[in-house]
């Protein structure tokens, strides 16, 4: 797997610098978006600091990105708030908690030469730094009842942009003719891997979180790091409208591990569904 990937980051190098021509003869206008959305999530995860038990999870969202478009390049910052609850149910006894995630990524993209005459096609690479901090409390973990996890992340990304025009035409239902508007749509899809990421999170247990009364609030914290962590996918379908403004219905899934050998050992994935307005700012 880890030669599979080394391989992807390899041919993204190739082929940024055999794309990187000369953008100052062919100018393309600037474009910029800011897109709101709201949406819910579901998922699991099993912190083996606390538990060996995985909890499902069910979240609420709103989420801020920026994306900013000049000649073959895009720069883009997404912020996501995810608040919700986490449960286990045991013998007909549910535990539960509470917890809240900041998941803050700026990336940059450049546009992959791509020749064909039937699809309005534009191939992206990238690269991402994000962190990620999770906060989590359940009073039935006692001295472990607060944690808190924060990764900072370096990751390959490929992104794909599709637009389709729905052409107009003419239409006839019994004897009332009318004229079908032409439409414009946006399919996009990234794709993240995750190379390298620092971990700050419980080496063993987290005694000393909640009830002891110390200086060192978070007692027994370590700096970790690993390699190729998790994946992490965004899908999403919208609506272009004649001013460049934008209803989107997006899908995001993402997984994350801290691997198998550790004795902090965390694991977690979630899917996300959102709607969202993108106003076009240029």
């Amino acid at each position: 797997m880890k030669k599979i990937i080394t391989l992807f980051i390899f041919i993204f190098i190739v082929q940024y610098c055999f794309s990187a021509d000369n953008d100052s003869v062919k100018p393309k206008p600037v474009r910029s978006y800011i897109g709101v959305y709201a949406g819910l999530g579901a998922g699991s995860i099993r912190d083996y600091s606390t538990s060996p038990l995985f909890y499902s999870a069910l979240y609420a969202l709103p989420r801020l990105d920026y994306s900013y478009y000049w000649n073959k390049n895009i720069l883009y910052f997404d912020l996501k708030v995810l608040s919700g609850i986490y449960a286990v149910n045991i013998n007909n006894n549910a535990y539960g908690g509470s917890g809240l995630i900041l998941d803050f990524k700026t990336s940059y993209f450049r546009e992959l030469p791509f020749k064909s005459t039937k699809l309005n096609l534009k191939q992206y690479w990238g690269a991402s730094l994000s962190n990620y901090f999770d906060y989590r409390t359940n009073e039935a973990f006692m001295n472990a009842a607060l944690i808190f996890d924060n990764f900072t992340t370096l990751e390959a990304n490929y992104k794909f942009e599709l637009r389709y025009t729905k052409k107009a035409k003419q239409k006839k239902i019994l004897f009332i003719k009318y004229m079908r508007k032409e439409k414009n749509y946006l399919m996009a899809l990234n794709v993240g891997i995750p190379f390298y990421s620092l971990i700050y999170r419980p080496g063993f247990s987290v005694v000393g979180n909640a009830t002891v009364n110390d200086s060192k609030i978070f007692r027994g914290y370590e700096l970790g790091n690993r390699f190729f962590p998790g994946l992490n996918t965004d899908f999403s379908i919208a609506r272009v409208l004649n001013n460049g403004n934008m209803f989107k219905l997006s899908y995001c899934w993402d997984m994350f591990s801290t691997g198998k050998g550790s004795y902090y050992n965390l694991n977690s994935a979630k899917h996300l569904i959102m709607i969202s307005l993108i106003v076009n700012l240029k």
